[in-house]
């Protein structure tokens, strides 16, 4: 599997409290990726910007139906984990053109 890393703005520590949440939401996702997509190629974007930080990953696998997949123990840990940072959970899919995965979480400056 061909992983692209794209990072912007991460020139300062996060609280730690934060990056470990963080952390864990990108290792369910990846985690993911690797049992369910049967993806060839995955993105993972980080950029930081005043008061926000974005996650992104994307994968070129089978996708899902969205409105039909419910959430599995694993996108349930996702959203629980960026609930507890105040922090949104976007999921882009469809059968065929495979997923991407967005959180947006606001950070103290």
């Amino acid at each position: 599997m061909h992983v692209e890393l794209k990072a912007f703005g991460l020139d300062q520590r996060l609280e730690r409290s934060v990056e470990i949440a963080i952390y864990r939401i990108v290792q369910e996702l990846v985690s993911n990726v690797l049992k369910h997509a049967k993806a060839s190629e995955l993105t993972l974007g980080v950029t930081r910007a005043p008061g926000r930080l974005s996650v992104v990953v994307s994968d070129n696998g089978v996708g899902f139906q969205t409105t039909e997949a419910g959430d599995g123990m694993g996108l349930s840990n996702v959203r629980s984990r960026a609930a507890s940072l105040g922090a949104t959970v976007q999921v882009d899919s469809a059968p065929g053109t495979g997923t991407t995965v967005c959180v947006e979480c606001p950070v103290v400056e």
